[in-house]
């Protein structure tokens, strides 16, 4: 085995393994987790710590059951943040690997979003407010300009040029690359867009939290946007301070499919049958009588 690996005709992901890019930050899977409501969740990656409940418990998701899968799921005003700690635990903040200038980065999750808005956070750090290219926030939306990736400014991107994203409630592997001068976006394995930014376009601010389902604003960064919150689910979510290539997309997207179970579509709605004939029935296709007498509306 080790002769065949050291030849390149077997790859780590044939024996199950995850493909990496440089250190795996944040690692979390909730597929094996309990339903309930959220405080924290572990994350196994290098930077430890928890993805923990920082606001009030409105802003508590769920662990929840979509299809056959379990998931984060989140209702549009939910939120976690990558903490020191389960419970009031101070923020970790985004390395330096993956913001300043032009850094490299790697974002994978699996999602599942019932309907798709315009804009809906997946994972971010950075802020929003500018200059361009200084937010960094994957996203699970239909807007042709931002709805894969708001960077702030010019260097956003949508799934799709023309609007669109990937179908709405199924389960889908959604990947964002940047080796340094270009954006990649996958859906399912499959390059989906990408915008060639040139060296110098992205200087994503630093002290930020790592972020799910939310982006950040204010001028440190410290205030948790209000809007553009994701109402969707999450079920792993992976951080990679390298650059995954397309055949490692792939591999993983193909590892892990067999995992996720999409919910069934909603059952037709048949109208109600008559168990009986009916008592009376009028067509009410008799000729018009103009006269003042009436006219007879026969039961047949």
């Amino acid at each position: 085995t080790a002769a065949l690996l050291a030849a390149g005709l077997l790859t780590p992901a044939a024996f199950g393994q995850v493909q990496k890019a440089g250190d795996l930050l944040v690692d979390v899977d909730a597929t094996q987790l309990s339903e309930g409501t959220v405080a924290s969740i572990p994350n196994a990656g290098t930077l430890g710590g928890f993805f923990a409940v920082t606001g009030d418990n409105t802003t508590a998701p769920a662990i929840a059951t979509l299809g056959g899968t379990k998931g984060i799921r989140f209702d549009g005003g939910d939120y976690l943040q990558l903490t020191d700690a389960a419970s009031n635990g101070a923020i970790i903040v985004a390395p330096d690997g993956i913001v300043g200038t032009d850094p490299t980065v790697s974002i994978e999750v699996w999602a599942l979003n019932p309907e798709v808005a315009s804009e809906e956070t997946l994972v971010s750090w950075g802020h929003r407010g500018g200059p361009d290219g200084s937010n960094l926030s994957f996203n699970y939306g239909s807007n042709y300009a931002y709805g894969a990736l708001g960077r702030w400014g010019s260097p956003d991107l949508g799934w799709n040029n023309d609007g669109g994203s990937p179908a709405a409630n199924k389960w889908h592997h959604l990947v964002l690359t940047y080796d340094g001068t270009t954006t990649r976006v996958f859906a399912d394995g499959t390059l989906a867009n990408q915008e060639v930014l040139g060296e110098g376009r992205i200087e994503t601010h630093a002290g930020t939290a790592i972020n799910l389902a939310a982006q950040l604003e204010g001028v440190d960064g410290s205030i948790v946007t209000g809007g553009l919150r994701g109402s969707l689910t999450l079920a792993r979510v992976r951080i990679h301070d390298g650059v995954l290539t397309p055949e490692q997309v792939a591999a993983n997207y193909n590892l892990e499919k067999a995992s996720f179970v999409d919910p069934q579509p909603p059952a037709e709605i048949l109208p109600e049958r008559l168990t009986k004939g009916p008592i009376h029935r009028y067509t009410f296709s008799e000729a018009a009588n103009a006269n003042a007498t009436g006219l007879e509306i026969k039961d047949s």
